[in-house]
């Protein structure tokens, strides 16, 4: 018997900051391939049918990429769950803690592995979550790059997840990605 999957799509058009977001419900069950080509299909139907956001298109969508390193690097910025990254010596790694309290940038063997390298890591995927006291609730963000972006002289990530106690969590998951650009 096939399974369906009720999706929905929600666009939020943020003017004052010019920004536009393309919110996907439960993008791992509605969305075939990539996220990234998901969203920007949704979003150029959307400026194909809104003539007032035809220009809108033509921009290159945010290149959040450069948030992985940012959040993982910047001390308590949240709590670190996984990390996906190459060294300098030439492996890849993928590290997750197991859901806790603990912070995968404060775990022994994943700290010695990073001083061993000088902390010359290039992530390209981060899952990393806060516990908020206003607005109360949990917010968890997860990126993903392929690692052939970490060669690439101009890494790309146009998307990412969030997964959120609240709408209004939602936006603060949005905001953390994008304090890092």
């Amino acid at each position: 018997m096939p399974k369906y999957c009720d999706t929905s799509v929600v666009v939020v058009i943020r003017t004052g900051l010019k920004r536009i977001e393309v919110c996907i419900d439960q993008p791992a069950k509605g969305v075939r391939g990539f996220l990234g080509s998901a969203v920007l299909s949704v979003f150029g139907t959307l400026c194909n049918n809104i003539p007032a956001l035809k220009t809108a298109w033509q921009d290159a969508p945010h290149n959040v990429f450069k948030a992985i390193g940012g959040i993982y690097f910047q001390q308590g910025e949240g709590t670190v769950r996984s990390l996906s990254f190459r060294t300098q010596t030439g492996s890849r790694k993928h590290e997750k803690m197991i859901k806790s309290d603990d912070d995968l940038r404060s775990e022994k063997f994943h700290n010695a592995g990073a001083k061993a390298v000088s902390n010359k890591l290039s992530p390209y995927e981060l899952t990393v979550d806060w516990d908020l006291k206003l607005p109360a609730g949990q917010v968890e963000v997860t990126m993903k790059a392929l690692i052939r972006e970490v060669s690439s002289p101009a890494p790309q990530l146009d998307g990412f997840y969030v997964t959120a106690d609240s709408t209004q969590l939602m936006a603060v998951g949005v905001n953390k990605v994008l304090k890092y650009l």
